[in-house]
């Protein structure tokens, strides 16, 4: 309680009067809310550190790309690939007519606002974020050769992890008041390291229901494993030490992108944006401290009736407390020197 009381109070300070409710943009945020709820309690826990206006923005931004992705990770028996294309196509289309100011329904109606309240948001991302999606949806066993671009014009596992989530990264720019603020390399690097350490999480659930390995393959060789010992380890839900190496050095690349994001939050003239950037990092890498406290064992964690990888309630409190005190501090510090 105590914890949860100083958190509040740091909120109070960077949001006076918060928060505060816009009965206009009502009903489409209480529809991201259950969204969010659904998918991703982390998300859902920062947003509230946001003033109103970035808040319901970024809201409806949230809900296109969820909504998105909730097409292409539709399991394969449910969903043919042929369906999820038609429906990408369609998307693509809807896309068109939320740029021409035309929505379909309350979700995208928050959308089409946000396009008109940030004139510095184009649609690159959004196109950039569809083509990962079709590849998703259109691979019959989606695989990854390499984690970095290499010159065979094959698509990396970062790249893909930049259409998928970077490209968020890159439409909260002009929505958070930082388009000017050179930080787009620290806002992909953010969306890629949360996009390595939902694969890692999700590992089983992946290859089970969808037919995706998305570790990369010439890493899996580097320690020793074939794809098909990859797919037999994951399917077994068994790992050996040869797949825990894997997974440490896809740990390894995901805190080396989180602190490429940290780097912005000195850039960052917002102390509330500041703080919402810096509790989404702390939160991640308390998921990236639990796969090495489980040793790099993400697939017990998925079994049947198993609870995924998750921050509990109190640590979420602790943390925002925790890291909001020290982002207050730490501009205390230098706006005194």
């Amino acid at each position: 309680m105590v914890f949860a009381l100083f958190s509040a109070t740091l909120l109070a300070a960077l949001h006076p009067g918060w928060p505060v409710k816009d009965p206009k943009i009502a009903a489409s945020e209480a529809a991201v809310t259950n969204l969010m709820k659904a998918s991703d309690p982390l998300l859902l826990w920062v947003r509230q550190l946001l003033p109103e206006r970035r808040r319901a923005s970024a809201s409806a931004l949230y809900a296109w790309c969820r909504r998105l992705d909730e097409i292409v990770d539709a399991p394969a028996a449910s969903v043919t690939r042929c369906k999820k294309s038609q429906q990408l196509s369609d998307w693509a289309q809807r896309l068109d007519e939320l740029w021409a100011g035309v929505p379909r329904d309350d979700l995208d109606a928050a959308v089409t606002l946000t396009i008109r309240r940030e004139p510095a948001l184009t649609r690159q991302p959004f196109d950039a974020m569809l083509a990962g999606m079709r590849m998703d949806a259109t691979s019959e066993n989606l695989r990854f050769e390499h984690f970095r671009d290499q010159a065979n014009n094959e698509t990396s596992l970062l790249e893909y992890c930049y259409r998928v989530a970077g490209t968020v990264g890159e439409m909260l720019l002009p929505v958070l008041g930082l388009d000017e603020c050179d930080v787009r390399d620290e806002a992909i690097a953010l969306g890629c390291a949360i996009q390595l350490l939902n694969i890692m999480r999700d590992c089983a659930d992946d290859l089970n229901t969808r037919g995706r390995l998305y570790l990369p393959l010439a890493d899996a060789a580097r320690v020793g494993l074939s794809e098909a010992d990859l797919e037999r380890i994951i399917r077994s839900r068994v790992p050996t030490a040869e797949y825990q190496r894997l997974l440490r050095l896809q740990g390894r690349r995901a805190a080396v992108l989180l602190a490429r994001a940290e780097q912005s939050l000195s850039k960052l003239p917002s102390t509330a944006t500041a703080v919402a950037v810096a509790v989404l990092i702390e939160l991640h890498r308390a998921l990236l401290q639990q796969l090495r406290d489980s040793s790099y064992n993400n697939l017990s964690a998925q079994a049947v009736g198993a609870r995924r990888l998750r921050v509990s309630p109190v640590w979420k409190v602790l943390i925002t407390a925790r890291t909001a005190a020290r982002v207050l501090w730490q501009r205390v510090t230098v706006s005194s020197a």
